[in-house]
C-alpha cells in the first residue's frame, strides 16, 4: 500500500507541477515564439525591401546623369529664360491649332533674393508670371491644361479668366501662368 501512496503521491505532484509551473513556462515559450516569428516574418519583409531598393537604383543608374540634369534644369531653370519659356508654352497651345496673343512676362524680383548672390542652399526659388490670351473651344482648353500639367518644366495656372464669343463654341481666354527659376 505505501507503494501505491508514494506512486499517487508522486503523480498529484507532477500534475501539480505542470498546471503551475510548467504550464506558465509552456506559455511563456509559446509567447517568445510568436515574438520571434514576427521578427522572421519584418526580416523577410526588410530583405523584400533590400531587393526592391536595390532594383530601384539599378534602373536609377541605367539614366544617364547628363538626362538626369537636364531634366532638372528644364524643371527648375537656374536663370530667366523668358524666350525659352515663351517658346514651349506657345508649343503645347499650338498642337491644338490655337494661337497665342499678348504674352507678357514679369519677375518679382525679392529684397532677399537680391541680397545675396551665393545663397547656395538658402536660395529661394524666383517666380515668372507668364500671361497670355487665346481664342479656342472648352475643350481644347481643358487638353491645353492637361499638356501645361504634365509639361516637365513647373507650371502653376494662378489665374483663368475668359469671355464668350459671338460663336458660342469658342471663348476668349486669359491665362497666367507662374514658373521658378533657381539662381545656383
Amino acid at each position: 500500500m505505501n507503494k501505491n501512496i508514494l506512486a499517487i503521491l508522486l503523480i498529484l505532484i507532477a500534475v501539480g507541477l505542470t498546471a503551475t509551473f510548467t504550464n506558465t513556462r509552456y506559455k511563456a515559450v509559446n509567447d517568445v515564439l510568436a515574438e520571434n516569428q514576427k521578427f522572421i516574418d519584418a526580416n523577410a519583409k526588410f530583405d523584400e525591401l533590400i531587393d526592391a531598393r536595390d532594383e530601384v537604383l539599378g534602373k536609377l543608374n541605367e539614366i544617364p546623369k547628363v538626362d538626369i540634369e537636364d531634366r532638372l534644369d528644364k524643371m527648375v531653370p537656374d536663370n530667366i529664360d523668358n524666350v525659352r519659356l515663351i517658346i514651349d508654352v506657345t508649343g503645347i497651345v499650338a498642337k491644338y491649332g490655337v494661337s497665342v496673343k499678348n504674352i507678357r512676362t514679369s519677375t518679382a524680383e525679392t529684397k532677399d533674393n537680391s541680397k545675396d548672390k551665393n545663397a547656395g542652399s538658402d536660395a529661394k526659388p524666383t517666380p515668372v508670371a507668364l500671361t497670355f490670351s487665346m481664342t479656342t473651344s472648352y475643350d481644347n482648353m481643358i487638353d491645353i491644361l492637361r499638356d501645361i500639367e504634365k509639361s516637365l518644366r513647373i507650371l502653376e495656372v494662378s489665374r483663368i479668366s475668359f469671355n464668350s464669343t459671338d460663336t458660342g463654341s469658342q471663348y476668349d481666354f486669359n491665362i497666367e501662368l507662374k514658373t521658378y527659376w533657381l539662381k545656383r
